[in-house]
């Protein structure tokens, strides 16, 4: 057995991924993996390149362990990895094939990211 005494448990965690729940087992997810994540009532769907997981537990938790420079609401019912966004249209953000909506209230933050010609 490894002796962790002395040690912040803290420093030691996976800190580039998240264990989602599949089934019977727990399968590592890289953030970078993570596309977007989407309120579904109490439920939050977290869309990854190769999977969705559903979670019964409302957004606002989930984002709360979401690396902040990298995860950005873009409206009340989604969550975006800013590094996955291929375009964008109007009020709409491209990711993949899906549109996701970005609100007026995040909109002035969400296109400031983006060097346009």
């Amino acid at each position: 057995l490894a002796n962790f005494s002395g040690h912040d448990l803290g420093t030691m965690a996976i800190s580039d991924s998240l264990f989602l729940k599949k089934y019977d087992r727990f399968e590592r997810v890289k953030f970078e993996h993570i596309l977007w994540l989407q309120a579904d009532s109490n439920y939050t769907e977290i869309h990854t390149s190769t999977d969705t997981f559903i979670y019964s537990t409302v957004l606002k938790k989930v984002e709360t362990i979401l690396p902040e420079d990298q995860f950005f609401r873009v409206h009340r019912g989604f969550i975006v990895n800013k590094n996955s966004i291929t375009g964008f249209a109007g009020n709409t953000l491209i990711i993949n094939d899906q549109k996701i909506p970005v609100s007026n209230q995040y909109r002035k933050m969400v296109f400031s990211w983006f060097n346009t010609i």
